[in-house]
């Protein structure tokens, strides 16, 4: 029997919030570096936002609305980051209005979603950034746009707990995807995410301006 997504993290909730994973890990300093340059009070959606490991210490400075699929991962998110607002939702088809956010954090995400609603998240990601705004973005990468099916080697000892789908992009297609959309790749990073875990793309992209 599979597993859906939001029952794989309802399932592994507590020790999400207890233990980073090793991706998040490789871009700590990536993830504080860009926070840190917001200006106080800033919005920032959280898409696929996860417990709130990377928010929480920006919490008191910025205001963020973390979106997920799961329910226990937002519970946890909301005790976690001050100032926050919750939303259970899908990345592909997001609860905002154009031009919503001052920034936008899209960190792994993507990753569970076929290629096709990947696209239609990074469109959607494009809408709600406000014109001449920054999203910092990152995923796992391939050779060629493929999917494969594993467990978090983090949730391992968890009982009941399957395999699910991650989606991994060439990165080539991925930073054409950002292009076509309107994104202009400011800055763009490759690299191993641990030892025999396959490589991510890390990269800050900014909404042009309207013409």
């Amino acid at each position: 029997m599979s597993i859906t997504i939001p029952e794989y993290y309802d399932l592994v909730s507590e020790l999400y919030s207890q233990n980073e994973c090793a991706s998040v890990n490789f871009i700590g300093q990536f993830i504080d570096d860009f926070l840190a340059d917001l200006p106080e009070g800033a919005s920032i959606a959280d898409l696929g936002c996860g417990p709130g490991d990377e928010a929480e210490k920006h919490g008191d400075r910025l205001y963020f609305s973390g979106v997920d699929v799961s329910r226990k991962v937002l519970e946890s998110y909301q005790k976690r980051v001050n100032a926050s607002k919750t939303f259970h939702n899908s990345i592909n088809s997001l609860p905002f209005d154009d031009n919503s956010f001052d920034a936008l954090m899209f960190l792994f995400s993507i990753l569970h979603i076929d290629h096709e609603n990947g696209k239609k998240a990074i469109s959607e990601a494009y809408r709600v950034l406000k014109p001449n705004s920054k999203m910092m973005f990152a995923t796992a990468i391939g050779e060629a746009n493929t999917v494969i099916h594993a467990i978090h080697p983090e949730f391992m000892k968890i009982d009941h707990l399957k395999p699910i789908p991650f989606y991994l992009w060439n990165p080539d297609d991925l930073r054409a995807e950002l292009l076509a959309v309107g994104f202009e790749i400011e800055s763009d990073d490759v690299g191993p995410i641990a030892e025999g875990r396959g490589s991510i793309i890390k990269l800050t992209a900014k909404k042009k301006l309207a013409m």
